[in-house]
């Protein structure tokens, strides 16, 4: 008897893990900082200590920071839970802070089940608010949601693949990573149902001087490092075109290879190669200048590249070469703004005076209509150089004199030589109205 009983309760053991997932302790490592006003910023892998650890219920360890010293997130008294799906409560002690609320009333501190990032806002009362969104915060674990399998009787976790390829599927997502001889680092996160059944992602990295070759650089851009990578994505043996969600692309580069090439790093984006134009277009993109990532969203996958914008030489270290090739870059885009304003001008002309109005009568000074109007409209229309005032009032005061006579003179020798002038009047007549009717083509 004793025998069939514990068989039995053998087979109800086995029945239950059937239908329920046991607890898994998936630790993972945290990186980047908080930032408070009052706190400074908050180091989440400092460099002496255990630093802090994510796990399914709770967060432990040790953060660090220069105004407040150390922060216990796992104190005797106290401590930070996780729901097993990123949402953090409870508090954190700190010698020199007291106590900080992980889930005060108006915000929570959150991790993104599926990238690892942190965002949302703690509380202190004795040092307010600590950010975990801002923009150069960057927290980030490689803890990530679990996901309960029912009928397996188990828990499993997104896969991570570190050698560059990896499978991610649809209910889990998962993430591929690929270090560059470099030692630099691409990284692709998929969040769960961002794509359809299973998907075979692959992160292969490409000469930087191949590339350029084949795929010309923006003017004035240059690639970090080698940081420039081909990223597919094969279902069923076929290259996915889009994506049902957006995955997160990061390159982690180094202060050395920014220094290096000579770019400014606030100015770090992630390129997609354009196939269809030919062409680098930047993706929106977050860099934080303290973990050295830059992070963009995409919904689909083709060549990347971190790229950034040149650093201006300082005028007083050009050489006569370089200013003179300055000068004509400045030269030329004031021209690209002077044509520009002008095409804003004779937009505004077209709008503002009726399309079957036409110049017939005399205007002259300290008259007050609507021809006056017009007139002002369109001596404003040719630029600053004839009516730098731009005033549109109706009357033909000092101002508006002035703006006749250049303009007169600009054309004298439609308008003033056929009176034996030589300088212009400020009175509109009639070479003056069909010079204006010329130009406006009526």
């Amino acid at each position: 008897m004793f025998q069939n009983t514990k068989y039995t309760l053998l087979a109800v053991i086995l029945w239950v893990g059937f239908f329920f997932a046991f607890p898994v302790w998936a630790a993972g490592n945290t990186t980047g900082y908080a930032w408070g006003e009052n706190a400074g910023w908050i180091n989440f892998n400092p460099s002496q200590g255990e630093g802090v650890t994510v796990t399914n219920s709770a967060v432990a360890g040790y953060a660090w920071g220069e105004n407040v010293g150390w922060i216990n997130l796992n104190p005797t008294y106290g401590g930070v839970t996780n729901d097993g799906q990123g949402n953090l409560s409870g508090y954190a002690w700190g010698e020199n802070v007291g106590w900080i609320n992980f889930n005060p009333t108006g915000s929570q501190v959150i991790i993104d089940g599926s990238t690892g990032d942190f965002s949302g806002y703690a509380w202190g009362e004795n040092v307010g608010w600590i950010s975990f969104s801002c923009a150069n915060c960057n927290i980030n674990t490689s803890w990530r949601k679990t996901v309960v399998v029912t009928g397996g009787g188990g828990v499993i976790s997104p896969p991570v693949s570190t050698t560059g390829q990896g499978n991610v599927y649809q209910n889990l997502g998962g993430e591929v990573r690929k270090t560059f001889e470099s030692g630099e680092l691409a990284k692709v996160v998929f969040p769960s149902y961002s794509i359809k059944g299973t998907v075979v992602v692959k992160i292969e990295p490409k000469d930087k001087v191949e590339a350029i070759k084949t795929n010309p650089l923006p003017k004035n851009t240059k690639i970090v490092g080698d940081l420039v990578a081909d990223f597919t994505a094969l279902s069923g043996g076929e290259e996915l075109e889009k994506f049902e969600g957006v995955v997160a692309i990061t390159f982690t580069y180094t202060d050395a290879k920014v220094k290096e090439v000579g770019v400014d790093e606030k100015t770090l984006k992630i390129y997609w190669w354009d196939k269809t134009t030919k062409s680098w277009k930047p993706l929106k993109s977050e860099v934080n200048t303290l973990t050295n990532t830059v992070t963009a969203q995409t919904i689909h996958f083709t060549l990347f590249a971190l790229m950034g914008e040149i650093k201006e030489k300082p005028i007083v270290e050009m050489t006569v070469e370089e200013l003179k090739q300055k000068i004509a870059e400045i030269s030329e885009k004031i021209n690209q703004l002077k044509v520009q304003l002008q095409q804003l001008l004779e937009k505004e002309v077209t709008e503002e005076i009726p399309t079957n109005y036409r110049f017939t009568i005399n205007l002259k000074y300290d008259q007050t209509n609507d021809d006056v109007r017009y007139l002002q409209i369109f001596l404003k229309a040719q630029g600053p150089e004839i009516y730098p005032e731009g005033i549109v009032s109706g009357w033909f005061g000092p101002l508006t004199k002035k703006a006749v006579i250049r303009f007169q003179e600009k054309y004298a020798e439609d308008i003033l030589a056929p009176w034996g002038l030589t300088e212009g009047t400020g009175f509109v007549g009639s070479t003056t109205r069909a010079k204006i009717n010329d130009i406006l083509g009526r």
